[in-house]
């Protein structure tokens, strides 16, 4: 049944469920400009390190820096890859 398909998947710990088996993971992460996030997209695809990767133009991010509360705005990534890419 779909249940025992999924458990091979999914180990559940808790209140946290953890993939056991998963192949592929979304790395995300963000850039400072939109040319930026373009230029390491295209990279990581013609290098074979992601499969894709989406991006967001424009999100706004709060932050903690050096003790002070900083907020910008940057271009935010969906990598999709291999797991085994992860090393790369």
């Amino acid at each position: 049944t779909d249940n025992k398909r999924m458990d091979n998947y999914v180990k559940k710990s808790g209140d946290e469920i953890q993939a056991t088996k998963a192949k592929y993971k979304i790395v995300l992460t963000t850039c400072e400009t939109k040319h930026d996030a373009r230029k390491l997209a295209a990279i990581l695809v013609e290098k074979k390190l992601a499969a894709c990767v989406n991006i967001l133009p424009e999100v706004e991010s709060v932050y903690v820096w050096h003790g002070k509360v900083e907020q910008q705005t940057e271009s935010k990534l969906f990598i999709k890859t291999n797991v085994q890419r992860l090393e790369e």
